[in-house]
C-alpha cells in the first residue's frame, strides 16, 4: 500500500495530527504480515505557479511525513508529491515518481509547457436552414441574427458535457472556418451560425481538436472552451459525456456524436 500525508491541501491524506499515529499502526500491521506500505505520497496545492509559499511549505510537509515514516521503521521504495504540474515546473518534487494525470490529454495546468492535445470532440450536421435577419435562436432568444443566414444544428449539448456557460462565446470548426455558437446551448442541440455557407447534412463539426484528417484545420482547443465557459480545461475534458462515442486511433482519442 501507499500512505497519503496531507501537505496542505485539508482534503485527501492522513492529517498531521494523525500521521504519526498512521504510520506505527501501519508499521504494525507490516510486522505481522497483513500489509506491506511500498509508498509515502502527497499532493501540492499550487504546483501551477512558480515557487508559491504552499508549495515551498507543502514540500516541506512532505520531507517531514517521510522523516516520520522512517522513525516508524517503514521503508517505502517510492515516494511521490508531482502531478503534472509540478513534473513540468517543479524538479524538486519528483522523488521517485511523478503522477502524469490531466498531461496525459494535452493539459498543462501551470500554462508553462505547450502540450500536444491527446483527443478531439466532433459531431455532424443533422440539419440546416436559412433564416431572415431578425430570427431568434434558441431558447429565451439570446441571439437574434443580424442578417439573412444559414444556421447549422448539431446533436450535442449540456447533457453530453458542452458546458452551456460558453453559450454565445464558443466556436467549432466547420466547412473551413471557425462558427460560432449562438442562442443557448440546449440539453441535446447547438445551434452554429454559418453566415452565407452552407454545409451537408452529416458534414463533421470539430467541437475541438486536433483532427488529424482535416488538414489546414485550425479547431478550438479544450483551453479556449475553457476560458469561454469561465473554468479549467479538465472540467471540459472530464465534463464529456457517455453518450458520446470513444474511438481510439492509435495514442489519440476522438469523442464522435452520433445520433
Amino acid at each position: 500500500m501507499h500512505l497519503h500525508v496531507d501537505t496542505g491541501m485539508a482534503r485527501d491524506g492522513a492529517a498531521p495530527g494523525t500521521w504519526a499515529g498512521l504510520c506505527a499502526a501501519a508499521r504494525a500491521q507490516e510486522l505481522v504480515g497483513s500489509v506491506r506500505v511500498v509508498g509515502v505520497m502527497g499532493h501540492l496545492a499550487c504546483a501551477g505557479a512558480s515557487a508559491a509559499p504552499a508549495d515551498l511549505s507543502g514540500r516541506a510537509a512532505f520531507r517531514v511525513g517521510l522523516a516520520i515514516a522512517r522513525r516508524s521503521g517503514l521503508r517505502p521504495r517510492v515516494r511521490h508529491l508531482a502531478a503534472t504540474a509540478a513534473t513540468l515546473t517543479d524538479p524538486m518534487s519528483h522523488y521517485d515518481m511523478v503522477r502524469i494525470g490531466a498531461g496525459l490529454v494535452g493539459i498543462d495546468p501551470s500554462d508553462t509547457t505547450p502540450l500536444a492535445p491527446a483527443l478531439s470532440l466532433t459531431a455532424p450536421v443533422i440539419a440546416v436552414r436559412r433564416v431572415p435577419a431578425g430570427t431568434g435562436v434558441g431558447y429565451d432568444h439570446t441571439h437574434r441574427t443580424t442578417r439573412p443566414t444559414n444556421l447549422a444544428l448539431l446533436p450535442l449539448g449540456y447533457a453530453d458535457g458542452l458546458p452551456r456557460t460558453a453559450s454565445g462565446r464558443a466556436e467549432v470548426w466547420l466547412a473551413g472556418a471557425r462558427r460560432r455558437v449562438v442562442g443557448r446551448i440546449s440539453m441535446d442541440q447547438t445551434v452554429v451560425d454559418l453566415g452565407d455557407d452552407n454545409v451537408a447534412l452529416g458534414d463533421e463539426a470539430i467541437v475541438f481538436g486536433p483532427v488529424a484528417d482535416v488538414p489546414g484545420a485550425a479547431p478550438p482547443t479544450m483551453g479556449e472552451w475553457a476560458g469561454w465557459a469561465g473554468t479549467i480545461a479538465h472540467e471540459i475534458v472530464t465534463g464529456i459525456g457517455s453518450r458520446v462515442g470513444r474511438i481510439h486511433v492509435g495514442s489519440t482519442v476522438a469523442l464522435r456524436t452520433v445520433r
